[in-house]
């Protein structure tokens, strides 16, 4: 249970870091954030208005990963806005490449909190005696995973 804790807190942490590091380049260098929207968005929009979304929108996913609510939505979220940033940047090498590990741990994330019902079934185990007869439990519980609907 802690490695499993442990394991989504690194991976959150992750995630937060850059999402943090946008936070704060939308606040200090706001021409740098305008350049990773596309251009027809960046001409038709106000710039101020695309820094102040860039920087809440970001702040927003950070403090949703680790608000403990809607961990699958959220990952979701952030594995979309990414991909969207992922998207708007096809032609630059550059930023797919520092994109490209945090969408796989967006979608780990995603993965590792889809919604899912566990279901103890117990299950009947025969287990052969030394006297060559069979004795028969029903002490083995088999753990099966179903997803939410």
């Amino acid at each position: 249970m802690l490695r499993t804790y442990t394991i989504n807190f690194i991976s959150k942490v992750g995630l937060a870091i850059p999402l943090l590091y946008v936070t704060l380049i939308s606040i200090f260098n706001q021409e740098k954030v305008i350049s990773y929207w596309p251009l027809f968005l960046s001409r038709n929009i106000n710039e101020l208005a695309l820094v102040l979304l860039t920087g809440l929108v970001s702040l927003f996913l950070i403090i949703w990963m680790f608000s403990g609510r809607n961990k699958f939505e959220s990952s979701v979220c952030t594995l979309g806005a990414l991909l969207l940033v992922a998207i708007a940047n096809i032609r630059d090498i550059d930023v797919l490449f520092t994109l490209i590990p945090l969408i796989c741990i967006a979608l780990s994330l995603s993965l590792r909190y889809y919604p899912r019902i566990r279901v103890v079934a117990e299950t009947k185990v025969s287990i052969p005696k030394e006297n060559g007869g069979v004795h028969t439990t029903n002490d083995h519980d088999q753990h099966i995973f179903i997803p939410e609907n």
